[in-house]
């Protein structure tokens, strides 16, 4: 999948079914915490926008499929 990537015939490799523990390699995306960035709460501030919103559409503009998940329905419906 490597090479593939390397040669631009992939967008990115992606993993599903496994656990972040299982994983053991973790972007700072998968930690909660991230949403507590300043630079992407002052871009929410400025733009009248959730973080979880902003990071969300900046994953869709560099060409992430993004995924939100939430427990809660509120944020669901907000994050669409």
């Amino acid at each position: 999948m490597e090479a593939l990537y390397d040669s631009g015939k992939a967008r990115a490799i992606g993993v599903s079914n496994f656990s972040t523990k299982k994983l053991g390699i973790l972007p700072i995306w998968f930690k909660s915490d991230v949403l507590k960035n300043p630079i992407l709460n002052m871009v929410a501030e400025k733009l009248g926008k959730s973080p979880a919103q902003v990071a969300l559409r900046w994953g869709l503009q560099i060409g992430h499929s993004v995924l939100p998940k939430s427990t809660n329905e509120g944020n669901d419906q907000r994050e669409l």
